[in-house]
């Protein structure tokens, strides 16, 4: 305890020695020229699309009679994820052998589809709509991307 408290007294004078010294000032460097970074911006006319993600071209306006459809297996929506274009059609039908429903809280509630039963809408907002199955919520849960 006693060398401890030396050592932490030796360190205060020490440290209190440099704060005592003089400061020494040079002539301070020029100003650094600043550094130009090219950014690349989009122009909001022509947005980034990544082939990946997005179509690389504007999609054709689907006819009316365009459907597509998501079967509701047992355990899972096929397929879970749908991309489609505004105006399009989803038909979801119980392919199973148990009840599910369709329902994207405060969006759309399809009521209880006994095997062979079906439900549709027709997607006219561009948007990301996530959907479940009231009775089976942690294994059935699908997406529909409306660009």
């Amino acid at each position: 305890m006693r060398t401890l408290f030396l050592s932490l007294l030796v360190g205060a004078i020490w440290l209190g020695a440099l704060w005592s010294q003089p400061v020494l000032t040079t002539n301070p460097a020029p100003p650094a020229k600043p550094v130009v970074v090219p950014v690349l911006l989009y122009s909001p006319l022509q947005p980034y699309r990544s082939g990946y993600f997005f179509p690389m071209e504007a999609p054709t306006s689907p006819r009316p009679d365009q459907v597509r459809d998501i079967a509701l297996m047992d355990v899972s929506f096929s397929p879970s994820i749908y991309y489609i274009p505004a105006g399009m059609t989803i038909r979801w039908t119980n392919k199973g052998h148990h009840q599910h429903t369709v329902t994207a809280d405060g969006l759309w509630e399809s009521g209880i589809l006994a095997p062979g039963g079906s439900m549709s809408i027709r997607f006219v907002r561009p948007g990301t709509y996530y959907y479940y199955c009231r009775l089976h919520p942690r294994d059935m849960q699908g997406t529909i991307i409306v660009f």
